[in-house]
């Protein structure tokens, strides 16, 4: 794939084990609990977190108009990596997560990148964007950090 138009990525530093975050970020069905972008989220097709497998996510997009994106897991590595991708409107969108082990937990990096000539005019609220997925990082680290430790 080329060059992406444009990304934003997240870090977050999380005082939980590498399989403790990554059992939350695979729990589709809680991803409401923690991301409020997120509305409902669920498998349509496949095996969950396998490769070519698909979900729907009913999130707040631009401007908070509620859609329903479909996303497909092309590259999975257990207890580390995730990535997907959905499309609409010409607009391609890659995201990842990447988990690393930690002196007391787990690095979280989060990425999302842009492609296609749609990109181009949300670049112009890549600030939001950013914002965005920093709130969710932020949300997704107290939740982790609140549940029991393993």
């Amino acid at each position: 794939m080329a060059e992406p138009v444009f990304t934003v990525s997240s870090k977050r530093q999380i005082q939980a084990a590498p399989g403790a975050v990554w059992d939350t970020l695979t729990r589709l069905r809680d991803w409401p609990r923690w991301n409020e972008e997120v509305l409902s989220a669920a498998w349509v097709e496949g095996e969950p977190w396998r490769e070519g497998s698909s979900f729907e996510l009913r999130h707040r997009s631009l401007f908070n108009a509620v859609t329903t994106t479909r996303a497909t897991l092309r590259m999975v590595a257990l207890n580390s990596t995730a990535v997907w991708e959905s499309s609409a409107g010409g607009l391609i969108a890659v995201h990842s997560f990447t988990l690393r082990n930690s002196l007391g937990g787990t690095l979280l990096t989060a990425r999302h990148a842009y492609h296609g000539w749609p990109a181009y005019g949300l670049r112009l609220l890549a600030a939001r964007q950013q914002a965005k997925l920093d709130g969710a990082m932020d949300a997704l680290q107290e939740f982790v950090e609140g549940e029991p430790r393993r």
